[in-house]
């Protein structure tokens, strides 16, 4: 029963920041209705029906639900409007390429709005993790997984481990140059 309990509450489980910025969420597309503001709606309206998707996912993987999981879908979604644009502008459809852009504005508005770390924040955080360690170039990245505490790290500047992780790699090939 105990054992049971706890895998539902493990389930369900999703941080402070994911509750209050998906009730930020409806209540701006609550405004944007009243409003009767169609680009805000239909935006805010398709983020919400893509975090509520990505929820299922995550919860079929027992994942926990958190900022840094809408921060990757948020910029999924603007690259995938960047890529819009591009195939707009190609066709020569300038309409369409312009509420793709207005749409990647309101996206990045709600990327701003969460409590994550940008990705320069990040990267510095790389580096200055690799600078402190002895005999860089020396070492594989295996190793350096091994010596640095990416946990600890993601905590201090509010940053995925994953983030941490693919940022240390990206320095490290940077300079070792590989």
């Amino acid at each position: 029963m105990f054992r049971q309990s706890f895998i539902i509450a493990k389930r369900m489980a999703s941080t402070e920041a994911f509750e209050q910025h998906f009730l930020k969420l409806r209540k701006d597309l609550k405004q944007a209705m009243l409003a009767k503001d169609n680009l805000t709606k239909n935006s805010v309206r398709n983020m919400i029906s893509d975090i509520k998707n990505m929820q299922i996912e995550l919860r079929a993987k027992n994942l926990i639900e958190d900022e840094f999981a809408i921060a990757a879908l948020y910029k999924k979604l603007i690259k995938q409007r960047n890529e819009s644009i591009a195939d707009f502008t190609k066709n020569k459809r300038a309409d369409l390429a312009e509420k793709e852009s207005q749409d990647i504005a309101i996206i990045s508005k709600y990327l701003e709005s969460l409590p994550v770390a940008s990705e320069e924040a990040i990267e510095a955080k790389a580096k200055e993790l690799l600078v402190s360690l002895e005999n860089i170039e020396s070492l594989k990245i295996n190793d350096i997984f091994k010596q640095v505490d990416i946990n600890k790290a993601a905590e201090e500047i509010k940053a995925s481990p994953n983030q941490i992780k693919g940022s240390l790699v990206k320095v490290f090939k940077q300079i070792v140059g590989n």
